[in-house]
């Protein structure tokens, strides 16, 4: 009788956990970076706007894309912006280099004061930097599903 009691006490438990969760998406500011190295402040205005997509860059897995749009973050910048659509699980900051940990390997680092490096499965694309740009910021966007 005791067992059959914990037994149905371990099974409660469990259909509580596997309730199905609606399907949300977050966007995670991980860090914002300057050319030198030197990190730069992470806040964004308020009335912080996309202006639009300028590079797609897709993976191995089609279900996994970065996107890198330009945001107005100030009046005198502006500033490139990466999302990716995947969970991020780890990410180290190491000088002007940010590595991300995931299903792949994502780097972006500073090629030069114009040129902004981005590597994603083994490929690299360049992107012009603006060169009144303060620095980059890095978004992850989290797609939450279940």
């Amino acid at each position: 009788m005791r067992l059959f009691s914990v037994l149905l006490i371990i099974l409660m438990i469990l259909g509580g956990c596997t309730a199905k969760s609606e399907k949300t998406e977050e966007t995670v500011l991980l860090r914002t970076f300057a050319p030198s190295g030197e990190p730069v402040p992470t806040e964004l205005p308020e009335k912080t706007e996309k202006r639009g997509i300028i590079k797609s860059i897709p993976s191995s897995d089609k279900k996994k894309v970065a996107y890198i749009f330009t945001f107005d973050a100030t009046a005198e910048s502006v500033e490139y912006a990466l999302s990716v659509q995947n969970k991020s699980e780890t990410f180290t900051y190491d000088e002007s280099k940010v590595l991300f940990r995931s299903n792949w390997l994502f780097n972006i680092e500073w090629g030069d004061d114009t040129t902004l490096m981005v590597s994603l499965d083994e490929k690299e694309t360049q992107i012009p930097a603006p060169l009144e740009s303060d620095g980059v910021m890095v978004m992850f966007g989290q797609v939450l599903s279940d």
